[in-house]
């Protein structure tokens, strides 16, 4: 990512005027007592935001959660803030919060109490928002792009100061922006929808757009059934959007009715473990499964699979 940093450098968004970005703890929003806290992001990305923000962390901790309001700033300091969210495995949303006094507060996280209200992300902020590993637009906010110049072109516009190195810049701008796009798991024609705004438009996304290129992500979110042919005859599978979680569902002389639920993670043999002799039955499809039909497996891929029988325990 380095030379994708050299790339951008120098090249701003269109200008937001507003107060650079500043980041507060945010805490119990009224929606459930075990709802955890967040980092609440406003202002616009100056070149400083990424290092403020990781400051800003090894400070307070990491709960996991950035809430993004911005009209957006540097595009290369949003690409870098968007690195650092990946890496210290932040989810996103878009939105911003408000002061609750009379909430019940967080105090593992900031003891601010806050309420989540909509928010806007436009513009560099929209590329730091891709950074997260689970990525939410509420209902009311916005997320925005458009088209990235640079400053000097951008204050005379009409003047013919068009270059080859002009054009050479402009095709590695839009190849990193690919390029980083691709590497956080979204569909790079993101890159052509904000090339068809011009700098001093806003490009917004739908909800239609934000599902089809995976702006939104829900890892653990589970797809849609599919059936598919299996020895003879057919098995319904369902997985995860991340692909560490599958589940199977099939028929067979040999087993009967089965259920098989496995994790790719390396700690799902212990949870797994735990609702097998937990005592009580399982609830599958509405049916319920005991102890006695249930089996913990280590895969040789890595991860464990849980098993759920319902064939009729068999009496002598």
């Amino acid at each position: 990512m380095k030379a994708i940093f050299l790339l951008l450098f120098g090249t701003a968004a269109f200008a937001a005027w507003a107060e650079p970005m500043t980041f507060m703890a945010g805490g119990y929003d009224g929606r459930c007592e075990l709802c955890g806290g967040f980092i609440q992001a406003s202002g616009e990305i100056t070149e400083d935001t990424p290092r403020r923000f990781e400051a800003f962390v090894q400070e307070v901790g990491n709960p996991g959660l950035i809430r993004l309001n911005s009209p957006g700033g540097s595009l290369r300091a949003g690409i870098e803030l968007g690195e650092k969210l990946r890496a210290l495995r932040f989810a996103t949303e878009v939105g911003s919060d408000e002061a609750d006094p009379k909430g019940l507060g967080y105090p593992a996280f900031g003891d601010r109490k806050s309420n989540r209200v909509p928010g806007t992300c436009a513009s560099a902020c929209a590329y730091a928002f891709l950074g997260g590993v689970k990525r939410t637009i509420e209902g009311g906010s916005k997320l925005g792009v458009h088209r990235f110049y640079r400053e000097n072109k951008l204050a005379e516009p009409t003047v013919k100061l068009f270059t080859g190195e002009d054009l050479d810049h402009a095709q590695r701008l839009t190849a990193a922006l690919v390029l980083y796009t691709s590497r956080m798991g979204v569909d790079g024609l993101l890159v052509s929808i904000a090339a068809s705004a011009s700098p001093d438009e806003m490009r917004w996304i739908t909800a239609d757009e934000a599902q089809r290129l995976r702006i939104v992500y829900e890892p653990y979110k589970w797809m849609p059934w599919r059936v598919e042919a299996y020895r003879g005859g057919a098995i319904a599978i369902s997985e995860t959007y991340d692909g560490q979680r599958s589940m199977v569902a099939s028929c067979s002389r040999q087993f009967g009715p089965q259920v098989v639920l496995t994790d790719k993670m390396k700690d799902a043999a212990s949870f797994f473990e735990q609702k097998r002799t937990c005592g009580e039955k399982q609830p599958v499809f509405g049916t319920h499964v005991d102890e006695s039909r249930m089996e913990v497996r280590e895969r040789k891929e890595g991860g464990h699979s849980f098993v759920l029988n319902f064939r009729p325990a068999r009496h002598p």
